[in-house]
């Protein structure tokens, strides 16, 4: 009787956190230097308020294996998905500036890198690992996890950003709020 009793607790404690993040809310106004943008810019605004569309916000870092094999994957969510407004951020401290440049040039990624020198968004998000995604409707937070539930997104069994992004296409509330991040600790 014991044991019912001990797992039925875990099962509530590990819901409760699931429904709580899907309902926070975050407005911000960052101006973050870019280390890749689409424009010459030095900088780049990343605002979110009740005004902004859908921002699908990746933290990647050159230095994780995991991160770098979703690079070209989420160039392709980001064609495929043009409504959405992709913006990646690094917050690593483990790389040199030039070479996590040099990294992202190279990528090929048609969206802003920003840099969270000092991991203030990282913070404000609460996120560990990359890759991470955060998706948000306005300042409502949509989604909150890792991008597939694999090392790599050709071996993956759930594509948990393409299944959220579609959900919110098609009007609907996302079925997963919150998906499991794998990759490596972001370094302080």
């Amino acid at each position: 009787m014991r044991a019912i009793v001990f797992c039925a607790c875990l099962i509530c404690i590990s819901v409760v956190p699931n429904a709580m993040l899907a309902a926070e809310s975050f407005s911000f106004n960052s101006e973050l230097p870019a280390l890749l943008s689409s424009k010459a810019a030095s900088t780049h605004r990343l605002s979110v308020n009740s005004e902004s569309g859908l921002s699908v916000i990746l933290f990647l870092s050159p230095d994780c294996p995991a991160s770098v094999a979703h690079e070209p994957y989420l160039e392709k969510l980001r064609a495929e998905y043009s409504f959405a407004k992709f913006s990646a951020i690094y917050s690593g401290s483990n790389e040199t500036l030039p070479k996590v440049r040099a990294h992202f040039n190279s990528a090929n990624l048609n969206f802003p890198v920003l840099h969270d020198r000092h991991g203030e968004l990282r913070r404000k998000f609460k996120v560990l690992k990359t890759p991470t995604v955060v998706v948000l409707r306005g300042p409502r937070r949509e989604y909150f996890g890792g991008v597939t539930d694999s090392h790599r997104p050709d071996r993956a069994g759930i594509e948990y950003l393409r299944a959220a992004l579609e959900d919110l296409k098609d009007g609907r509330t996302v079925a997963t709020p919150q998906g499991h991040t794998l990759g490596c600790y972001i370094g302080s």
